[in-house]
């Protein structure tokens, strides 16, 4: 065989080895991307549905009772897991035409209390056990879940403003309720551009549509969406996640250097006898040791001002609840790793909305002195709370609105 031959031959083994790579590659993209779309349907935290409600129908399916959480379900080791997954009940769940999670409702207008915001608001194993559901409990009249889990909190209330029933019929009272993990004083700031634009439609501007989510394709909203839904960055990370809650447990000295835990899941750090163990998200601790300046809340007081008058304008009652992360409710349980824990943006933001005149549910507090106490609130396996902190939450949103109707006796209470 020549000098020629073996080059050639060499050439035709390498470029034959590039094209497998390249085929192994484009398999591997390509069965992450189905699972992208087909599994975590992440085209739906995206775009914006404009199929006619008309045009669907109300759908409700048995649950079956379960264990586990989202915390829980990060775990690729199952022994691992099931040391803290808690079982929840089964029951039926729902959704109506307008995609919201609500029982089918005889009436062609929704109830006079709409409840909007993230995933906490959302949350329930069944539709029997969500935020709105114990609220129209408590309030002994019906309640609309328009909150939408995966879709930050300012997408769910975007979409409550411009839905057509909104603005033919709007409801006397609007709940919204976020996270104090995911807040962030310049995206809410963003709300002050939607507002102008939603009061010029009102006035009889043409209403612009839109496709797209807003801020969904943001650098920020796409380094989180996009390995949230990747069938092997999940993989990874259970796996991961796995390995660092079973390795032994060591918290930086108080005088050591500050270090971030590693891994997404972390396990809290010893509490009084008999208290259990529980899972957090890295995020708690990585959010507590951010001083509230960061996260600029002053910023967001003047865009919560302007929704509330808005509203007001409009003979809509605003109720804000402002929602704690697990970490805040036990923050001597959550292993910073030698850094300082500070309080949250809501410890400044919630009184100066009280003196603004809107109506804000601070659940904080309330929280962390029924947890001293021994309360659970949230689940053990999971970022958000419990049946009886979903309780405990609705009483607090009844409560206020109560009040609030004496205050102004054209609230209906």
């Amino acid at each position: 065989m020549t000098v020629t031959d073996t080059l050639v031959s060499t050439r035709s083994r390498n470029q034959l080895l590039a094209g497998l790579l390249v085929a192994v590659w484009l398999g591997i993209l390509g069965t992450d991307w189905w699972f992208r779309f087909a599994h975590y349907r992440w085209h739906e935290r995206v775009l914006i549905s404009r199929t006619d409600p008309a045009r669907r129908e109300d759908r409700t399916w048995e649950v079956a009772p379960s264990r586990g959480g989202d915390l829980s379900l990060l775990l690729a080791d199952r022994s691992v897991a099931a040391r803290f997954e808690e079982p929840r009940p089964g029951g039926v769940d729902a959704r109506d035409r307008w995609g919201y999670r609500n029982l089918p409702s005889p009436e062609g207008r929704w109830p006079r209390v709409v409840v909007t915001g993230d995933s906490y608001m959302f949350t329930g194993p069944t539709v029997e056990h969500t935020v709105a559901a114990t609220l129209a409990e408590a309030l002994d009249t019906p309640v609309y879940n328009a909150a939408l889990a995966g879709r930050g909190y300012l997408s769910p209330l975007y979409r409550v403003l411009e839905d057509a029933r909104f603005r033919s019929d709007p409801p006397d009272v609007l709940v919204w309720g976020f996270v104090d993990r995911d807040f962030n004083g310049i995206q809410t700031e963003g709300l002050r551009a939607f507002l102008r634009r939603w009061e010029a439609e009102a006035d009889g501007a043409e209403p612009r549509r839109r496709w797209i989510e807003p801020g969904s394709l943001s650098p920020a909203a796409l380094a989180e969406s996009l390995p949230n839904t990747s069938v092997w960055a999940q993989r990874a990370r259970r796996h991961w996640a796995s390995v660092q809650v079973r390795a032994p447990r060591v918290d930086a000295a108080p005088d050591g250097p500050a270090r971030a835990p590693a891994g997404d899941v972390l396990v809290s750090r010893p509490g009084p006898p008999g208290a259990p163990d529980f899972l957090l998200v890295r995020d708690s601790a990585d959010m507590m040791a951010l001083p509230p300046e960061a996260f600029e809340p002053d910023r967001a007081l003047t865009a919560l001002r302007e929704l509330d008058a808005a509203l007001t304008e409009r003979g809509v009652r605003l109720v804000v609840v402002l929602v704690p992360d697990k970490g805040r409710v036990h923050p001597d349980r959550v292993p910073m790793g030698g850094r300082e824990a500070h309080p949250s943006p809501f410890a400044w933001l919630a009184p100066r909305l009280t003196e603004a005149g809107v109506a804000t549910v601070w659940l904080e507090p309330a929280f962390r002195e029924r947890a001293a106490h021994g309360e659970m609130l949230y689940w053990r396996d999971d970022t958000h709370w419990n049946l009886h902190g979903v309780e405990v939450a609705a009483q607090a949103v009844a409560d206020a609105i109560r009040a609030d109707a004496a205050a102004d006796p054209g609230t209906p209470p």
